[in-house]
């Protein structure tokens, strides 16, 4: 009987928490109504939605196939591929301390609309040459972009949070960065086995830079629309 109680007082005391909206499914689905509800009445968290989905389906596209385009599209040893990689990725470290600088300065916005064409022209580039004189300044201009990306998104959210919904909000941004991470490597590999042909030179993962560089232009428009609609809010210094 002791041992009854004890088991079952615990849990009778449970049932009122969970009621009450705490880890149960009903606070689950109350949450997911309640992030539609502000979601659905503002165009501009909508906007951001699309921009940062599909940066990070750029970054997912990238980070899923790269090592192979080097080492099994170019013909580099494995070494080699990673201290290519490797290389480029310590672009980001001071790229990412430089987006934050320049934000402060002239606008998270503004900074972030500056880079988004030439980040995604660039990564359009390994497409199409091979030539290590050719990609070396492009690879600069990549390791910035990436910088800039990986660092202002978050920013650029922040003073479009309600009051009081900061952490469903940083729900939103994840469930945003989850689109993309899930959209960018299954985009990249259809378009690595519809373009084998055009790319066969690199065993189709050259294509693969044309999803990385084809979602970063086509944010562009959906940042602007950000702009627009949020205004100095995220333009601000």
């Amino acid at each position: 009987m002791a041992l009854f109680a004890s088991v079952a007082v615990p849990r009778a005391r449970a049932t009122p928490q969970e009621a009450d909206g705490g880890p149960g499914e009903d606070g689950l689905l109350a949450e997911a109504s309640s992030l539609r509800a502000v979601v659905g009445g503002r165009p501009d968290l909508r906007a951001f939605l699309v921009a940062n989905a599909l940066w990070e389906a750029s970054l997912g596209a990238l980070k899923t196939f790269v090592f192979l385009f080097v080492a099994t599209g170019l013909g580099y040893s494995r070494e080699a591929t990673a201290g290519i990689i490797g290389g480029v990725a310590l672009l980001v470290l001071p790229a990412a301390v430089l987006s934050g600088w320049l934000a402060d300065r002239h606008g998270r916005a503004r900074v972030m609309s500056w880079a988004l064409p030439a980040y995604g022209l660039g990564l359009l580039v390994p497409a199409f040459t091979g030539h290590v004189a050719v990609l070396v300044p492009v690879m600069l201009v990549i390791g910035f972009g990436g910088g800039i990306v990986m660092t202002l998104p978050y920013a650029l959210l922040q003073p479009l949070m309600p009051a009081g919904r900061h952490g469903l909000l940083t729900g939103f941004y994840s469930l945003s960065r989850g689109i993309g991470t899930a959209l960018g490597p299954l985009l990249a590999g259809i378009a690595i086995e519809v373009l084998h042909g055009p790319f066969a030179d690199t065993g189709g993962y050259a294509a693969m830079w044309l999803v990385c560089g084809g979602t970063v232009l086509a944010s562009v428009p959906a940042m602007a629309a950000l702009r627009r609609l949020a205004g100095a809010r995220i333009d601000h210094r």
